[in-house]
């Protein structure tokens, strides 16, 4: 029996403690933004079927346009706290995912 597997990324965060201007999910390194080597990353791991993206309603266009382009459409606004956030992204999984 197959599992169904979903992973779900909490990025509605500022990343206060990098000291950067630019959100951490969009700090380049090598010349792309986090949040794009994340989701390749994950988009490469042949057990994940579903992956959640969970942005913060200030960059939640910024993140449209950037994760759509890797086939995402799973994306759902964060709240206060990592927690809280990561409810949310529970909150919009695949009725048939086993794991996450």
């Amino acid at each position: 029996m197959k599992c169904f597997v979903s992973a779900i990324v909490a990025a509605a965060g500022r990343g206060s403690r990098l000291k950067s201007k630019t959100p951490k999910p969009f700090v380049k390194i090598g010349g792309l933004p986090i949040i794009y080597r994340t989701i390749k990353a994950l988009r490469k791991a042949k057990q994940i079927e579903e992956i959640i993206l969970v942005a913060n309603k200030k960059d939640y266009i910024k993140f449209k346009d950037l994760i759509f382009s890797l086939g995402i459409t799973k994306i759902v606004l964060g709240g206060k706290r990592r927690q809280d956030s990561v409810r949310n992204g529970l909150k919009f999984l695949d009725k048939d995912c086993d794991l996450v």
